[in-house]
């Protein structure tokens, strides 16, 4: 007996089938397909997140080499001439500082002194440890003393610069006129760090 295909599908075979091709297409075109796409888009952040990650042990190992010295070469030892050189600076401007004519001071953010010169000391008739923190004060002479103060305070409070003419007095207790300006001092973060001032003794 011949085989007819006819025979054999017909509509209520095909329909079925074709139906079924239709949800498959549909799912490829709304699950799989994207699913695909996710899943191609993080298999490459992986790979770049791995590229970012040898890139920077590869960084790390080179700034942990450079902060080795090496001879002159490194980085480790460029810092350490930048170090040597500001150090040498920083020397010779204490030293400056020390035997300048005028009185140099230098006073902490809340205006009590760090630093006197000898130039000061000597004015004074005072040592140095007695000039530091508010020991100033007591050199001060009693006919601008509470004038003094008060404008400093106020200079600190204000965070502005001190400039002002008055009376200190030597070890005898003898007045005599001095002219004094101070400002602040920044550090890195533009915070008001100190202050640096410079006496002037008039000549009379």
């Amino acid at each position: 007996m011949d085989f007819d295909l006819k025979d054999y599908i017909n509509l209520a075979t095909v329909g079925p089938i074709c139906s079924a091709i239709l949800v498959l297409y549909g799912a490829w075109r709304k699950v799989i397909r994207p699913l695909t796409t996710i899943i191609r888009e993080d298999i490459n952040e992986r790979i770049n997140r791995q590229k970012n990650q040898d890139q920077m042990m590869i960084d790390v190992a080179w700034i942990i080499e450079q902060m080795k010295p090496n001879g002159g070469s490194s980085i480790k030892d460029s810092l350490n001439r930048v170090e040597s050189d500001l150090h040498a600076i920083s020397q010779r401007q204490r030293l400056y500082m020390l035997d300048s004519p005028q009185a140099i001071f230098e006073a902490d953010s809340n205006g009590e002194c760090i630093y006197a010169n000898r130039t000061y000391c000597r004015w004074l008739g005072k040592s140095y440890n007695e000039v530091l923190g508010r020991g100033w004060i007591n050199s001060l002479h009693e006919s601008t003393r509470n004038t003094v103060v008060e404008e400093w305070m106020h200079a600190i409070q204000d965070k502005r610069e001190f400039s002002l003419e008055y009376n200190l007095k030597d070890e005898d207790g003898k007045p005599f006129m001095v002219h004094c300006t101070a400002s602040p001092m920044y550090d890195r973060n533009k915070n008001i760090s100190g202050w640096s001032g410079v006496i002037v003794k008039h000549d009379i």
